[in-house]
């Protein structure tokens, strides 16, 4: 079973900065450690890159093992820009053991992060002799410029633990309509009737899934590669109104799947099938606010439970809020993380495999972002 550590799911703060070189805040945290093949290890931590009305928060920093080798191959580190000025990263520099290694790139020549946007920077090696093991030193250094003009660069070397959770990235795609479409992403419409039963329209822009329809929709990866039992599904999410949005689970079909929302409204009046044969909508009675688990079972909606916590997300709050959600399936136990911290944690039995995806209740011009799927 996988560990639960308070602050971000499974990923753990084992790491601490020795020595930063550089004049500007900023906490980058790269490190090598112990993997079975295949598996990823993430150090989390949140740093902040600044200056005027420059500023980016770098969080979710790990090295994982693509090629299954049992070495680290990839660098992920998930970035979000602060301030008001546009931002560009253009290089990283990664030292292994105190040298320089030429075989590290940026995964896309450049990088650009626009004012409250949140991105993916990868770098990627793929020359064996360069790939990191868990007892190699690692620092790397990020490179960039503010605005187009104001040149950044940040190098930061940090101690390697002796033991970090691993996770295994099994799925974490380039969000655009060629790569969604062959990777076997699929709309559901939920409801034929006319209360939010026209035409379905689901869009990818600036690498985001937006949902531009006030429809009741599903968005659900249909490939049977990823018929998952235990896993964890990450994804940052925009909220464009104050209608239902979040994530499903052991996806069977429309019938028949786990979900888990968050809704400012109270969609008492989805618990109808739509044309008579459309299945039940999720729903949250009086449960506002909230975040809610809940199972669509022989096409019939029914609430788990709904979290202690309300009021966490600002409805209509698209541009201004980005929103980090995490759920860990783990056999009969579904744990919802947000923001880094843990929400809540349901059992059910209902379901024990299925597909993942998106949910959009009516929730018009919400947007889905940076999406992962790991090994439990």
């Amino acid at each position: 079973m996988v560990k639960i550590y308070k602050g971000r799911l499974t990923f753990q703060t084992l790491v601490k900065a020795k020595r930063s070189v550089s004049p500007i805040i900023a906490t980058i945290l790269l490190v090598a450690l112990t993997v079975a093949a295949g598996a990823i290890i993430w150090a989390l931590t949140q740093g902040i890159l600044s200056s005027s009305n420059f500023q980016l928060l770098i969080e979710n920093v790990g090295v994982a093992d693509k090629s299954g080798n049992d070495l680290g191959d990839f660098f992920r580190i998930l970035v979000t820009n602060i301030g008001s000025d546009p931002a560009e990263i253009r290089d990283v520099i990664v030292e292994i053991n105190g040298n320089e290694d030429p075989n590290w790139s940026l995964r896309f020549t450049n990088y650009t992060i626009q004012p409250q946007e949140t991105i993916s920077v990868e770098a990627v090696t793929v020359v064996l002799t360069s790939m990191v093991s868990r007892n190699d030193t690692v620092i790397v250094t990020v490179e960039g410029f503010e605005n187009g003009v104001n040149r950044f660069s940040n190098r930061f070397e940090v101690s390697i633990p002796s033991i970090i959770t691993a996770n295994a990235i099994l799925y974490s795609p380039d969000i655009s309509s060629s790569t969604l479409t062959s990777d076997g992403w699929v709309t559901r419409r939920l409801n034929n009737n006319t209360n939010h039963g026209g035409s379905s329209t689901i869009s990818i822009i600036n690498n985001k899934i937006v949902m531009e329809s006030n429809n009741d929709l599903l968005f659900v990866l249909e490939n049977s590669s990823f018929t998952l039992a235990n896993f964890i599904f990450s994804s940052n999410i925009e909220w464009g109104d104050n209608d239902a949005v979040g994530f499903v689970f052991r996806y069977q079909d429309v019938f028949n799947y786990y979900w888990v929302l968050y809704t400012a409204d109270h969609l008492s009046n989805k618990n109808v099938a739509g044309d008579g044969s459309s299945p039940h909508i999720p729903h949250v009675y009086g449960d506002t606010d909230k975040f809610v688990f809940g199972k669509v079972v022989d096409g019939t909606s029914s609430v788990i439970a709904a979290s202690q916590t309300s009021g966490l997300m600002v409805p209509s709050s698209k541009g201004t809020y980005v929103y980090s959600w995490s759920i860990l399936i783990d056999e009969t136990t579904f744990v919802l993380e947000f923001g880094g911290d843990e929400i809540m944690s349901v059992s059910d039995s209902t379901f024990s495999s299925g597909y993942i995806g998106f949910l959009s209740i009516a929730a018009q011009n919400s947007e889905f972002s940076n999406l992962v799927i790991q090994k439990a």
